[in-house]
């Protein structure tokens, strides 16, 4: 079942999709990592930030992604 995400139609993404944000939860289900470990890479610049509407956090679908998939391509180049 795909993330649960907020459409923002104003907003398109590289791909031309409209903008979907998904929350930590997701984010964690995602990557299989837990929120601290999340916000330290976050803080280190090594994993995409998140977007503050208020207090809740949201990130890119797309950045995340991205970052799944550049994490597999380094994989791929370093066997």
């Amino acid at each position: 079942m795909p993330p649960r995400a907020i459409l923002l139609s104003g907003f398109i993404e590289s791909n031309g999709e409209p903008m979907r944000l998904i929350n930590l939860s997701e984010v964690m289900l995602m990557t299989g990592f837990k929120k601290t470990v999340i916000y330290s890479w976050v803080k280190k610049g090594t994993f995409p930030r998140p977007v503050k509407i208020g207090r809740s956090a949201r990130w890119s679908l797309e950045e995340v992604e991205y970052w799944i998939q550049s994490k597999l391509d380094s994989k791929a180049d370093n066997q």
